[in-house]
């Protein structure tokens, strides 16, 4: 984040909360400056350093979770981040991304991509978010990816699915309606705040993780059924539950909980049980944007 973009941002969540922002804009200005010390920014592994045909993003899944769900034996990497803005600059700001297609259900790539330098950068969260559920679900995403690897020819394609990441919209754990199909905005940074303060158990919070995670990955196994190729499967990075004193996965933290990811590699071949649609495609506008990242908690 630039001193333009983290003052903008500062005046738009002051504008929005008043005083109350002022713990929160703190914090940006801190992670932020750790984010840019050369120690963190050389830590991890960029995914394009290792072996892949289709690579599955899972946002904010943490390692143990990834076990104790879909594999225990699961293979590890450190990321490149402890979040979704860390992730994509270090990512693919230090890699050759002619030949990818991005398939992305994250809003930051909006901020920090440039589809110049992509095969493709397919922003489905502009047509495929749900304003019921505060985020998009995994179906568009997976549409867009089988179509995209069956019709199109890059050398490699990235689909980044928005689950685990909270709001659990694949869980019926009732929390007060916090995370389960609940707008991120001020009940996602609420969320977090009541599992500081111990409103919110987290033998709760992880089932409602843990189902989210189960929810998205009937997706990911649809995907594997549609699309030949090595696919490899992790994340940009994990949620922190209290560990060394975060919660959630605030920029520069290099702790494990929030960079140690799932690598999950599997051999695939497309056996055709799924018909792509043709969705109806527009580009959010500078207010959705911004509305849709408030929801998500970013602002």
């Amino acid at each position: 984040m630039t001193l333009k973009d983290f003052i903008e941002k500062s005046d738009r969540h002051f504008q929005r909360e008043g005083l109350k922002s002022i713990p929160d804009i703190s914090k940006d200005f801190f992670t932020s400056a750790i984010s840019k010390t050369p120690y963190v920014n050389r830590f991890g592994t960029n995914v394009y350093e290792k072996e892949w045909d289709v690579l599955v993003i899972l946002d904010a899944c943490r390692l143990d979770l990834y076990r104790e769900t879909i594999n225990g034996d699961a293979d590890t990497i450190w990321s490149v981040g402890s979040s979704s803005e860390e992730w994509m600059q270090h990512t693919f700001g230090n890699a050759d991304t002619t030949g990818t297609a991005y398939i992305t259900g994250n809003i930051f790539s909006r901020e920090y991509l440039d589809e110049n330098h992509f095969y493709a950068l397919e922003e489905v969260w502009e047509y495929g978010w749900d304003d019921d559920e505060g985020t998009i679900p995994p179906r568009p995403l997976t549409n867009e990816a089988v179509r995209t690897w069956r019709q199109e020819t890059p050398e490699r394609m990235i689909i980044h699915y928005m689950q685990p990441h909270f709001p659990a919209i694949g869980s019926d754990v009732n929390i007060g309606g916090k995370i389960e199909k609940a707008k991120f905005g001020d009940p996602g940074r609420d969320f977090w705040l009541e599992m500081r303060l111990g409103s919110i158990s987290d033998k709760d919070a992880w089932r409602a993780y843990r189902d989210n995670l189960e929810y998205v990955f009937e997706e990911v196994e649809l995907l594997m059924e549609n699309v030949t190729g090595t696919v490899a499967i992790t994340a940009d990075h994990g949620n922190a539950f209290g560990e060394w004193g975060a919660y959630g996965h605030p920029a520069g933290y290099p702790i494990p909980q929030l960079r140690r990811v799932p690598w999950d590699v599997y051999d695939c071949t497309d056996e055709r049980t799924f018909t792509t649609t043709e969705p109806e495609k527009y580009e959010a506008t500078a207010t959705e944007v911004e509305d849709r990242l408030y929801d998500l908690g970013y602002m």
